[in-house]
C-alpha cells in the first residue's frame, strides 16, 4: 500500500497495477449487489446474445477504482468522493485487467486529486474509461 502525502504528489504521477476477474468474483459481486441478470450468470441465455458467452458485470471492473485510490493512488491517505465510468468494451471472466491511473488536476483547497482513469484487458484493448476526485487526508 502506497502512503502518498498530498504534497508528494503532482500532475502527471501515475500508478498501475493488474487483476485477473474469476467466475468467483461474478458470483460474489452477483450476491453482494443483488444483480442475478442472467447475460452475467446463465450461459445459455448468454449463448443467445451478441455476447455469445456470459459478460462479467462493469461494476466489477469499476470497483477496482477504489483499489487504485486506496492502495496505490495516493493509497492509504485517499477517500473517494466521486467516481466516473464509461463501459467501453464488455469483461468476461478470465479477462486479465491492468488499471492505471494518472493525476490530470490538483487542487490545494481540499487537498483534492483529479485522477484519469483507464482499465485495459490483456489485448489492451479499452473496457473502462474513468475519472475520480480523491481527497488526500495528509
Amino acid at each position: 500500500m502506497n502512503e502518498y502525502a498530498f504534497e508528494e504528489l503532482s500532475i502527471g504521477h501515475r500508478e498501475s497495477f493488474t487483476r485477473q476477474v474469476t467466475d468467483e468474483d461474478v458470483l460474489l459481486f452477483s450476491k453482494i449487489s443483488g444483480d442475478k441478470n442472467p447475460l452475467h450468470l446463465d450461459e445459455e441465455y448468454a449463448k443467445a446474445t451478441e455476447f455469445r458467452r456470459c459478460v462479467a458485470f462493469g461494476m466489477l471492473g469499476s470497483i477496482l477504482h477504489s483499489t487504485l485510490a486506496g492502495m496505490y493512488l495516493p493509497g492509504k491517505y485517499s477517500l473517494i468522493l466521486k467516481e466516473e465510468s464509461s463501459f467501453i468494451s464488455p469483461i468476461y471472466s478470465g479477462d486479465s485487467l491492468t488499471i492505471t491511473g494518472e493525476i490530470s488536476e490538483k487542487k490545494d483547497f481540499g487537498k483534492l486529486l483529479f485522477i484519469e482513469t483507464k482499465i485495459l484487458n490483456q489485448d489492451n484493448k479499452n473496457v473502462i474509461k474513468g475519472r475520480l476526485v480523491v481527497k488526500v487526508l495528509k
